[in-house]
């Protein structure tokens, strides 16, 4: 019954998808030029289709022509990721960057320095553990960085023993060992203090229940902002001598230490955008925010939609909590507000809740985990946990995880795609997997094929190679009939 067909190019048959290109527009099927990302759902489509779309808006709102998710024409953001890879594949060239501006000594804003610190950043992120390509597109990104703020929740609720985290052991296994929330906040601060100091980038880590007003360093925050190593060792040290010295108390103040942030943004709010720069807010929590208003939830969207509307800012809270409640309250928050705003788990539960929705044929590793707290700009990976990924994005994040820089693109068809990323991944460094707890493959070909043929497609092609073979087999066979029918005639003259 065709009234019954829903026309969604995610539900066509992989035989129709496959005369749409990797880098094609999924609405007029073109080749994707001046792409843009909808806020909403993160879709990529051209520039000629997302004007047309945002042209005939109804009530300021237009909807995603792909999943009918509604969205903003001013939130609407160039897909840089995409716009490199289609550079490289020699697709229209991205458009010119803004003119550098004059450094400032304003405290959210950074100067990224020369060319050639940020060679330095994309071997760091490499030394850290990101894949190559990956490496690259981070360290462009790392970029648009002024300020990692780091909000750690020391609330009296962290003192609960139903926090994790994950040690290597002996053997390379990744082992998960049971601990406070308190601890699993410490580590997850003392974690990413280290990765921002390789990379240079300035963070803050404060204290939710501060001792002091004014907040005073060392006891309760600590800044790391130093591009010198022994600074940023001593730095890091004075962050753990303060997270030790702390200890779980008190109420979980989270809205009124956003409305703090939120006045200390306004002030730099022009000096970032002339610069070009955001502010990353991660919050580590366990628990509820404590209102004086009663309503606790209402005050924290409220508060959340004024920073995300108002300033350039984007806000990871990471979760540090196996509490149901917890979880589907700030669940429930992120669905409140549509931008700038993901919500985590631990490594674990992450990884579980990715292959849930059918990502699962990629591992994702500690390093992927980490970059995602830390508020990556890469779309992609937020969409990880939210709905399966397309043809078309499925297809980039494996390029992300396995080409090596400097290395051409791989295919845009989707079949010849799939042959060399088989051969990539069997040779591409294996990363720990949490499900496992063992070394894994970057990316599982079988399942990146189903992702990216569809099952059916997938099935197609398994069944066209055992028809091939069955042929060989027969071809064979048959070669070996004829030489023993020819043998035994020989014989039987000669007899």
């Amino acid at each position: 019954k065709l009234h019954r067909i829903s026309f969604c190019p995610l539900r066509l048959p992989s035989f129709l998808l496959r005369v749409m290109d990797l880098l094609d527009c999924p609405v007029c099927l073109e080749r994707l030029s001046s792409p843009k990302i909808l806020p909403s759902c993160g879709h990529t489509l051209c520039e000629r289709c997302t004007t047309g779309i945002c042209a005939a808006a109804t009530w300021g709102h237009s909807q995603c022509p792909i999943c009918r998710q509604r969205f903003r024409a001013q939130d609407v953001r160039p897909n840089y990721t995409v716009q490199a890879l289609l550079a490289e594949s020699g697709g229209p060239e991205p458009a010119a960057a803004a003119a550098a501006t004059e450094p400032t000594s304003a405290r959210l804003v950074r100067d990224v320095g020369a060319a050639s610190l940020q060679a330095g950043r994309k071997k760091q992120l490499e030394f850290l553990g990101l894949p190559p390509k990956l490496a690259s597109t981070v360290a462009d990104e790392d970029r648009s960085i002024g300020l990692r703020l780091f909000l750690l929740d020391n609330s009296g609720s962290t003192a609960a023993y139903d926090g994790k985290v994950f040690n290597v052991s002996p053997d390379g296994r990744l082992v998960k060992q049971t601990c406070t929330r308190w601890e699993e906040v410490k580590r997850l601060a003392l974690d990413h203090a280290e990765w921002n100091a390789r990379l240079g980038t300035p963070c803050e880590f404060v204290l939710l229940n501060t001792r002091h007003s004014p907040p005073q360093s060392g006891v309760d925050f600590v800044r790391l902002d130093s591009h010198n190593s022994e600074a940023a060792r001593l730095q890091i040290a004075a962050l753990k001598q303060m997270l030790d010295k702390s200890g779980p108390g008190g109420p979980t103040p989270i809205t009124t230490r956003l409305q703090e942030i939120r006045r200390r943004v306004s002030v730099e709010r022009a000096a970032l955008l002339a610069a070009g720069q955001r502010v990353v807010l991660v919050i580590a929590t366990d628990g509820l925010p404590t209102s004086s208003m009663g309503n606790a939830k209402t005050e924290l969207v409220q508060t959340l939609r004024m920073l995300l509307n108002e300033l350039p800012l984007n806000v990871v809270v990471r979760l540090c909590t196996d509490d149901n409640g917890v979880t589907e309250f700030y669940n429930d928050v992120e669905k409140d507000l549509e931008l700038y705003f993901d919500v985590l788990d631990d490594h674990l539960g992450e990884a579980r809740e990715i292959a849930g929705h059918g990502n699962g044929w990629f591992t994702y590793s500690p390093e992927l985990h980490r970059l995602r707290e830390g508020g990556t700009f890469v779309k992609i990976f937020d969409l990880l946990d939210e709905r399966r990924l397309t043809a078309p994005e499925a297809s980039l994040l494996a390029q992300l995880l396995l080409r090596e820089e400097g290395q051409p693109p791989l295919p845009e068809d989707p079949e010849k795609f799939c042959t060399e990323v088989e051969a990539l991944a069997t040779s591409a460094p294996l990363v720990l997997c949490p499900r496992s707890g063992h070394l894994a493959m970057p990316v599982q070909p079988w399942g990146l094929q189903c992702a990216v043929l569809g099952f059916w497609g997938r099935l197609a092609e398994h069944l066209r190679n055992l028809l091939d073979l069955a042929k060989l087999e027969y071809v064979s066979a048959c070669s070996s009939c004829d030489t023993r029918s020819e043998t035994s005639s020989e014989e039987h003259l000669v007899s």
